[in-house]
C-alpha cells in the first residue's frame, strides 16, 4: 500500500508480463441513416497491443503532467491571495482617506 500512496508501483507489485490490447470499436458505430461503406475486403482493424514499457511510460508522463498541473495550481492559489490582500490594502486605504 506504501507504494501506491507515493505514486509509484515496485517491481513486487507488478503482473511479470502484461499486454493490453484495446480495440478500435468507435470506427464501426453506424448511424441509423448511415449504411456501412461498401468494401470486397473488409477485414477487421487490428488491435492494438500497448507493452509493459509503453504503459510504464504513458504512467509517468501523466504523473509528471498531474505534478506540473499541482505546481501550476498552487502558483493560481498564491497569485490570488497576492490580490486578495492588495485589495484588502486598497480598501483600508480608501477607508482612511474618507
Amino acid at each position: 500500500m506504501r507504494s501506491i500512496e507515493n505514486g509509484v508501483l515496485g517491481p513486487e507489485n507488478r503482473v511479470p508480463s502484461l499486454s493490453i490490447i484495446i480495440d478500435d470499436f468507435d470506427s464501426s458505430k453506424e448511424t441509423k441513416d448511415q449504411k456501412p461503406p461498401q468494401t470486397t475486403n473488409s477485414t477487421p482493424a487490428a488491435p492494438r497491443v500497448y507493452t509493459r514499457s509503453y504503459s510504464d511510460a504513458s504512467i509517468k508522463k501523466i504523473l509528471e503532467e498531474a505534478e506540473h498541473r499541482k505546481h501550476e495550481f498552487w502558483k493560481l492559489l498564491d497569485e490570488h491571495n497576492a490580490v486578495i490582500e492588495n485589495l484588502k490594502r486598497i480598501e483600508k486605504l480608501e477607508h482612511k482617506i474618507i
